[in-house]
């Protein structure tokens, strides 16, 4: 009896050494410029409300290919993401007709066909004045909420393809400074200029629908929202954009300050402001465009220049592909770096996985997975393990409780325990890691879909990472169902 007891003890090991089989593996990185959603050197696009041109899918579609961003440019860049100026000149005394709204609806149904992100901003003049003086031709607070309530509809039914938005609706450009109604930042205004300026950034937030973040051309906004409005929550979704990037006197005035008269914010010195934004990019979102030569400032790290480290430093996801462009045409010697590394760039590291299974048992995935870009994805993604059936070509798969906007700059571990849910029949499965758009709209467009910067990995068929395993699914586990917990991982069901 004793014999036939170890034997058995000796096989149920033997078995159970079989499927806890797994396998070590390391991937080879990739050199090459991957164009992916949400990051990268972006293309301005300009609409007119009395005279409005609507968007052309054919032309955003070829952006992906490649593109030079001006004459004599010595560069092509890879385009996922424009940036679309909506002007509502002629509208500050009135609403929007349905017209309008119309126009602008189509845009983001453009946008969505040519697999497409758009940055968004709204303002009335897109043009100077003579000498930059008044009037500057925008609108008041309350015309503008009036607006801002016309648009949610729209905003929220396109959210989807709405990577971004910035702030706009004040002064020239929408950027915030020369305006007739909200005071100049850092010169003349008022705390009645702050307040305003706060509560429409207020409006536009709520019109908005969460998580999408909001940018600010100026970094005392954000601190005189979180001063007067004292909405924690909405304030964690105001990001920055830099249109002075690199530029002379503190980026052109972008690092300025001055005292809040309303109470709650005293004047900053222009280094506060900047590890203020520093420290808040991180956690939101940064882009912008360069706007005047500053040499050596503005050159490449090997020209004695702070380009790299400035983009790395304040977090930089996207740029203007064309503007300043005397500073990106001196950003030659560096601009391969620049566009691999804007926003976020993804390597797999390497990877231990089971090799086999069995219905009612668990496998576990450990993945390392490093960013090497200056930024983590600023919006939130569905991360998932997909098995995909060697023989029948169908797919099955779980969604990981991982937040990809946590993945800094860095090296990030991947760690989780599976099982098979009933539906999953016997066979061979290649393993693969999808970061998909969390839109259903756009779950299953590639275009959308976010692509690790190594060799052979990408999977368009199956819109995933291929981690080159193989998963042998065979037999079923004796005795009782697994629980939904091991150890202190939870289980995720393969369905």
């Amino acid at each position: 009896m004793s014999k036939i007891w170890i034997l058995c003890s000796f096989l149920s090991m033997l078995c159970s050494y079989t499927f806890a089989q797994r396998t070590s593996l390391t991937y080879e990185s990739s050199n090459e410029d991957i164009v992916n959603p949400e990051r990268g050197f972006y293309r301005t696009y300009y609409a007119y409300a009395n005279k409005y041109e609507a968007l052309n899918a054919q032309e955003l579609s070829s952006l992906r290919n490649g593109v030079v961003p001006f004459k004599d440019c010595p560069y092509k860049v890879n385009i996922s993401i424009i940036l679309r100026c909506f002007s509502l000149d002629g509208f500050q005394d009135k609403d929007l007709t349905q017209q309008l709204l119309d126009n602008i609806d189509n845009d983001f149904a453009i946008a969505r066909k040519a697999g497409i992100k758009m940055i968004i901003r709204f303002g009335y003049k897109f043009a100077a004045t003579p000498n930059y003086k008044p009037p500057y031709g925008d609108a008041p607070l309350a015309r503008v909420k009036q607006h801002i309530a016309q648009l949610q509809p729209i905003l929220r039914k396109n959210a989807d393809v709405i990577a971004i938005a910035q702030l706009g609706f004040i002064g020239l450009w929408g950027e915030g400074y020369y305006s007739d109604y909200y005071g100049i930042p850092g010169t003349s205004s008022t705390g009645q200029n702050l307040r305003d300026r706060a509560q429409l950034l207020d409006a536009f937030l709520k019109a908005l629908p969460a998580p999408l973040i909001v940018q600010v051309r100026h970094p005392t906004s954000k601190q005189d929202y979180q001063a007067l409005i004292k909405n924690k929550t909405l304030a964690a979704r105001i990001g920055f954009h830099n249109d002075a990037f690199l530029g002379p006197n503190d980026d052109m005035g972008t690092f300025k300050s001055q005292d809040m008269s309303a109470g709650g914010r005293a004047r900053n010195s222009s280094a506060v402001l900047m590890s203020y934004v520093q420290s808040g990019s991180a956690n939101t979102a940064m882009g912008g465009e360069s706007a005047a030569s500053n040499p050596p400032y503005d050159k490449c790290s090997a020209q004695g220049g702070q380009a790299e480290n400035r983009l790395a430093m304040d977090h930089f996801s996207y740029l203007n592909s064309s503007y300043h462009r005397t500073v990106l045409t001196g950003w030659a010697p560096c601009i391969e770096d620049i566009k691999r590394k804007l926003g976020y760039r993804l390597v797999l590291e390497s990877g231990a996985y089971s090799t086999r299974t069995r219905a009612n048992d668990t496998f576990s995935i450990a993945i390392s997975i490093t960013n090497e870009g200056y930024a983590a994805p600023f919006n939130s993604k569905n991360v998932s393990l997909i098995l995909y059936n060697q023989a029948t070509k169908k797919a099955y798969s779980a969604l990981l409780p991982v937040d990809v906007r946590s993945w800094s700059p860095g090296t990030q571990s991947l760690n989780a325990v599976f099982s098979l849910g009933s539906g999953v029949p016997e066979g061979k499965y290649d393993l693969l890691l999808g970061v998909a758009d969390n839109n259903a709209s756009l779950a299953k467009n590639p275009d959308f879909a976010i692509k690790f910067a190594n060799k052979d990995v990408w999977r368009d068929d199956v819109i995933a990472n291929d981690l080159h395993c193989t998963l042998t699914v065979a037999g079923q586990r004796s005795g009782s169902a697994i629980k939904t917990t091991s150890g202190k991982k939870k289980v995720l069901i393969i369905q």
